[in-house]
């Protein structure tokens, strides 16, 4: 079944099982009324690459010594000069590539197909309007954000004498957006607070605007961000007032959300990570509930 009007390139499939051994013979096609049939020398071309592997359950291989068909109206010869040993077990086969138009109108043709020991016979075929399927398929807007936890503790008591960083904590982007995705962050506190000391002994956030340097003995609570990329077109930035040297430079904990890193194409998983850094004098009040909350929101620029 073949769809109508078209070239019948790679359409055609001319096989034969031979019922008794034989050598190869010529191959001749009378075509229907409606089909097309290119003349001149090299218009009707074969091919025998791509051939099906199997044929009711027999192997298929190439036709032996097939060559390019050649016409007189609708009859169109194919020879096989050569004279190659044909096997009852195998399926034998080549494609009609070029010179043969299907019928412009849809229905069933009898074409005849005969070889030179005369044996004949009338293959039925069908011609569609439209033999093709068109495979549609959506794939959505994705975007995740996964978070690698929901705690982050200093890795030591603070100290006046140093600059005490956190573990960090990660945030995880994967989108298909082309234009990448933005990320920000808000704090509850804009501050490391105490209950049990009172307001009076907070551990300010570092202005806003700018990449802030802490200094030990001077209170002071800063983020610093840094960012790894996986795969896909983006390429990440981390806003310049968190992206210090990790260790003493940071961006202000603000009450709105701020932009901490953006990208500019698609990625598998990209990892933003979080930390937090702190600096207190010898008077800042002793307790161990000293806290803030960071929210952490990102979304696909689609």
């Amino acid at each position: 079944m073949v769809a109508s009007g078209t070239a019948a390139s790679g359409n055609i499939l001319v096989i034969a099982q031979p019922a008794t051994s034989t050598t190869a013979q010529n191959v001749v096609i009378t075509f229907a009324s409606g089909y097309t049939v290119a003349t001149g020398a090299g218009a009707i071309t074969i091919s025998t690459s791509g051939l099906p592997s199997t044929y009711n359950g027999a192997s298929v291989v190439a036709w032996p010594s097939v060559a390019n068909g050649t016409a007189s109206g609708q009859v169109v010869t194919f020879s096989t000069s050569g004279g190659s040993a044909l096997s009852t077990s195998t399926v034998y086969g080549f494609w009609i590539t070029a010179g043969i138009t299907n019928p412009s109108s849809p229905g069933q043709y009898l074409n005849t197909v005969s070889v030179t020991t005369g044996d004949t016979t009338q293959i039925a075929t069908y011609v569609l309007s439209d033999n093709t399927i068109t495979i549609t398929a959506t794939v959505p807007p994705i975007f995740s954000l996964t978070m690698g936890g929901n705690t982050d503790a200093f890795t030591g008591n603070l100290s006046p004498t140093a600059i005490v960083l956190t573990t960090g904590q990660t945030a995880t982007i994967a989108t298909n957006a082309a234009q990448g995705w933005t990320a920000w962050m808000k704090s509850q506190n804009q501050a490391l607070k105490s209950a049990t000391t009172g307001s009076g002994n907070d551990i300010p956030s570092v202005s806003a605007g700018s990449l802030q340097t802490l200094s030990s003995g001077t209170p002071a609570y800063a983020l610093a961000v840094s960012s790894t990329h996986a795969s896909g077109t983006g390429t990440i930035t981390v806003s310049t007032a968190y992206s210090g040297n990790g260790t003493t430079q940071g961006g202000a904990l603000t009450a709105g959300f701020t932009q901490i890193a953006k990208s500019t194409g698609t990625a598998s998983a990209d990892v933003v990570t979080l930390k937090e850094l702190a600096a207190i004098s010898a008077t800042t009040g002793a307790a161990t509930d000293y806290t803030d909350m960071l929210t952490v929101i990102a979304a696909g620029n689609f």
